[in-house]
């Protein structure tokens, strides 16, 4: 009886042993995860296609200065400069276009009227094209002053001239700041631009995520990967094939090219599924050791880009 039961116990010690060695077979024998290969395909280096503008009415008859009230409108200083908006109001009965560079006065704190020089005709604040202005509507002006020199001078009584127009005079309603100098735009009001926006169903909806090793030698192959994600509850098509541009930029240095996607090897995304690629570029031997940005996009004019940091370090360093 002692015997049959330490034959027992060793045949359930033995089937224990072999269920779990099969167990380890099959956990091992799972596929790892797939990256879709690198092509060296080059392509003609992509470009973003400008947005397209759409432009506002200009039929309209020129404004008459009694149409318009200059009002001020918003002020903040920001990356070493001084912004002022003034706002010209339509309050006629009838639709009149203002356009063009004004001629601005204004009275300097001794009590002397003078005529302000502008060291540009763009305030570099917005984009101002011309406009019809319909009764209760506006134009804008924007006005930048550097605010390196102190003490501003404070100008009163502002008056805006325009050909055709006539002058209109804000009064004391506000005034203007002037540090080192001034400058102003065109009236008008932001440009109006179209942004494209991607196919449903298509790779311009997919997002895009860089991953890279923390360092890699001057003169060496950065191999790093791509991860395309799909975040939306049908399936992305990457059919036609999209390229790519990538691009490496430290100081001294800009890495740019395109290339093929290999689209053969992963035509569609599944609903909030993802695909990894992998990828390559070479890093320059003349870089110098230091901080660099990776980018990677799409080439479509919605297409999603991503950026990852990599440090650069002396060909010699192992």
């Amino acid at each position: 009886m002692i015997v049959r039961r330490a034959i027992g116990v060793l045949a359930l010690a033995l089937l224990a042993v072999g269920t779990a060695g099969c167990g380890s077979a099959r956990r091992s024998s799972l596929p790892a995860p797939t990256i879709v290969p690198w092509l060296d395909l080059p392509l003609p280096l992509y470009h973003v296609p400008p947005p397209r503008t759409v432009a506002y009415p200009t039929s309209a008859p020129p404004c008459r200065a009694s149409q318009l009230r200059a009002t001020q409108g918003r002020s903040g200083g920001a990356g070493g400069t001084w912004y002022q908006r003034v706002v010209f109001t339509n309050v006629g009965t009838t639709t009149c276009l203002l356009r063009g560079y004004p001629t601005i006065s204004a009275v300097e704190p001794n009590g002397v009227r003078r005529v302000l020089r502008s060291r540009t005709h763009d305030a570099g604040v917005d984009d101002l094209v011309p406009a019809d202005i319909a009764p209760g509507r506006h134009a804008l002006l924007d006005l930048a002053s550097a605010d390196r020199c102190y003490p501003a001078t404070h100008l009163r009584q502002p008056v805006f001239a325009f050909q055709r127009v006539g002058s209109i005079s804000a009064g004391d309603r506000f005034g203007l700041l002037a540090f080192c100098g001034i400058s102003w735009s065109t009236v008008g009001l932001p440009r109006r631009e179209v942004v494209p926006r991607a196919a449903p169903g298509t790779g311009g909806e997919l997002n895009v995520t860089v991953q890279v090793p923390s360092a890699v030698r001057a003169g060496a192959t950065l191999a790093y990967t791509v991860t395309l994600r799909n975040p939306t509850g049908r399936a992305l098509s990457l059919s036609p094939c999209p390229g790519y541009t990538q691009g490496l930029y430290a100081a001294g240095l800009v890495v740019r090219g395109s290339f093929e996607l290999d689209c053969a090897a992963a035509r569609s995304i599944a609903p909030l599924r993802h695909v990894r690629f992998a990828m390559r570029i070479v890093v320059p031997r003349r870089a110098k050791p230091g901080f660099a940005k990776l980018s990677w996009g799409l080439d479509t004019p919605t297409g999603r880009s991503s950026g990852a940091g990599v440090r650069i370090v002396s060909a010699g360093t192992s």
